[in-house]
């Protein structure tokens, strides 16, 4: 019986992480998208001054760079919690097997 429980508890925070993993990405891909459109905004809805362009071009770099990086952060995380998945099955199929 406790097998049962504990399986079924582990699943359960196994599918909190993901779901939290997924979030980090949404969270980092608004962030982008805000950036973006606040380089838009610097860049093309004020006057033509060559400071204006340059900080819509800043806002833009740093909006691929935080999109690149929730991607980065997303696959390394989801190779960490597949890892842990794989040694913590093999755990107990082995405990199973005894």
């Amino acid at each position: 019986m406790s097998e049962v429980s504990e399986s079924s508890v582990y699943q359960l925070a196994v599918l909190r992480t993901e779901l939290s993993n997924s979030t980090t990405l949404l969270a980092h891909t608004q962030g982008a998208v805000g950036l973006l459109l606040s380089a838009i905004g610097v860049a093309k809805f004020l006057d033509s001054f060559w400071l204006f362009d340059l900080c819509g071009i800043g806002l833009t770099g740093m909006s691929f760079f935080v999109f690149f990086r929730g991607v980065r952060l997303f696959r390394r995380t989801r190779l960490m919690i597949e890892a842990e998945k794989a040694s913590v099955q093999r755990i107990l199929w082995g405990e199973r097997d005894v």
